[in-house]
């Protein structure tokens, strides 16, 4: 008996998406986002356009996982797969050669022009039950901030967490880099202290800067004196003291200061 769009996903309607400036293509099924995400809550109206795909890209195929397969993809900010990814799409169903050979035009859906593909890449393998891994260095950890920012547009919440737990566990053996990921995360999103990747990060600079001391902490990180004497936002500012203090405290009581990355991982769940 065939299955429903309601209860098999992959038999619904195929949306294709143009993502940056170079128009980057990926195909997801509708049934999917609406399930776990409130994209359509965001994006009411179509705003697609046409673009030149390489045909090979139209060709590749994926494998669907379910939710117990392991990842395969050792490296979140590198996807295998970066365009048209579904079984199924052919270039003279849903879009029209220009070359048979060498590419095709193809009508996207939706064009979101300042997204990350590399970030996109990590929501869209999420929707297919691959989740994100730990990344490497401080550029794939920035890739999976940026993901995060799209999993909170979207209210993918599921993805949040997968993602922060990535993030923290990066710095079980990284100290955190106040410029390159807090500061790049507030200019994104804001003076949001209910966000908890920013409670995370928050709590995490607090734990380093007394696990050694502010100066240590400072000589690395040359954003942390300008953020504290002339940054606007107010809440964050506030939050750091805030943590500060609450470490503070704990040292004078004689209990045992837990680092973030290590022990709190259920604080920074949504």
């Amino acid at each position: 008996m065939a299955q429903s769009a309601t209860t098999n996903p992959f038999a619904s309607k195929v949306l294709i998406f143009t993502v940056g400036p170079k128009k980057a293509p990926f195909n997801i099924h509708e049934a999917l986002l609406q399930a776990k995400t409130k994209f359509f809550d965001i994006h009411t109206q179509p705003n697609g356009g046409t673009c030149e795909v390489p045909s090979k890209e139209l060709e590749l195929e994926r494998t669907f996982k379910s939710e117990s397969s392991p990842s395969t993809d050792n490296d979140a900010s590198e996807p295998a797969i970066v365009g048209i990814a579904t079984p199924g799409l052919t270039a003279t169903s849903d879009s029209t050669a220009a070359n048979q050979n060498d590419a095709m035009i193809i009508k996207a859906d939706y064009h979101l022009d300042t997204h990350f593909v590399k970030a996109f890449a990590i929501f869209v393998d999420w929707l297919y039950n691959v989740p994100p891994t730990q990344p490497k260095n401080p550029s794939q950890c920035k890739t999976l901030i940026q993901a995060y920012l799209l999993a909170l547009q979207y209210q993918a919440f599921g993805l949040q967490n997968l993602l922060l737990d990535c993030i923290r566990c990066y710095h079980i053996e990284h100290q955190v880099n106040f410029d390159f990921f807090f500061i790049y995360l507030l200019n994104r999103h804001g003076d949001d202290v209910d966000c908890k990747l920013i409670t995370y990060f928050v709590d995490q600079i607090a734990y380093e800067i007394a696990d050694s001391n502010v100066e240590e902490f400072d000589k690395s990180n040359l954003g942390l004196d300008y953020f504290l004497r002339e940054r606007s936002q107010g809440k964050v500012r506030a939050a750091f003291f805030h943590a500060l203090a609450k470490i503070a405290t704990a040292g004078k009581k004689g209990e045992k200061i837990v680092d973030p990355a290590v022990a709190l991982k259920h604080d920074y769940y949504v």
